[in-house]
């Protein structure tokens, strides 16, 4: 019962003017952060500590974790609207919600993003604050060899991911393999494939990738429709089938939703 009397107590201090402020001025500043590739949320939440360090306390963690959140969310906003993902964690948005955008459905795909991160944070916030200790418990206890099975367990599952061409797939898994080889050993302190390039020792970084493979090739593919005279979708088709998502539309995915949630929950621990 003591975790419920910390719950009320948490609840009533977040329940008062400064720090509901500070949520609102942190989902914003979150929600743009995310959105412009390049920055991540440990990034977006590194630039604005030096701004909390004359706010309370509560209301400077408050706010760091508002944009925190919000920041995951922000960056389906460019995956969707012009596939390039703000934020790491939006690439997999991008696959779907990127289509539904050529389409003109990207209200859509821009509604079930929103509730979905909403549900997942919140189901997840739950997951932490009922099972922090037992998870804790259970991290100490992994040693090199259960993160090593971790790992090919996480590699493997991304042939899943190419359906019927998982040969592809795996070849593309083993190729960012090959990437990430690249810069200095963290335990020999070897110099691997930097060809002598001070600006290869630190190897590729996520998000340079990211903007790389995704923007770089969007704006190829905008440039070749311009000089075409194409377009993906005409102005008439997205009036007519742009619009927010229902209730109903909502509930039907309600299953997937929650699934979805505990599943990101757990891949996080």
């Amino acid at each position: 019962m003591e975790i419920f009397t910390y719950m009320i107590q948490g609840f009533s201090d977040i329940v008062q003017i400064g720090p509901l402020v500070a949520i609102v001025l942190g989902v914003i500043t979150g929600v743009a952060v995310g959105a412009m590739p390049g920055l991540s949320p440990a990034m977006g939440v590194a630039l604005l500590l030096p701004f909390t360090f004359q706010l309370p306390p509560l209301i400077g963690l408050v706010l760091l974790c508002s944009v925190y959140l919000a920041s995951n969310y922000g960056g389906s906003i460019t995956a969707i609207a012009i596939n390039t993902p703000g934020t790491p964690s939006a690439v997999v948005t991008a696959f779907d919600g990127y289509p539904l955008n050529r389409m003109g459905k990207t209200g859509i795909a821009m509604g079930h993003s929103l509730v979905s991160s909403v549900v997942g944070g919140i189901i997840g916030i739950i997951i932490l604050i009922i099972f922090a200790q037992p998870l804790a418990m259970v991290a100490i206890q992994m040693h090199p060899a259960e993160y090593f099975a971790l790992a090919v367990f996480g590699l493997t599952t991304v042939a899943s991911l190419g359906g019927d061409h998982w040969g592809k797939a795996f070849l593309a898994a083993l190729f960012g393999l090959l990437i990430t080889t690249v810069g200095i050993d963290p335990i020999g302190g070897v110099r691997r494939y930097t060809f002598g390039v001070r600006f290869l020792f630190d190897g590729f970084a996520l998000i340079p990738a990211l903007i790389g493979l995704f923007a770089l090739s969007e704006l190829f593919m905008k440039l070749e429709y311009d000089m075409k005279g194409n377009s993906d979708v005409t102005i008439e088709d997205r009036s007519a089938n742009d619009r927010w998502p229902s209730i109903k539309e909502y509930w039907a995915v309600k299953r997937t939703t929650v699934q979805s949630a505990v599943m990101g929950t757990l891949i996080g621990c």
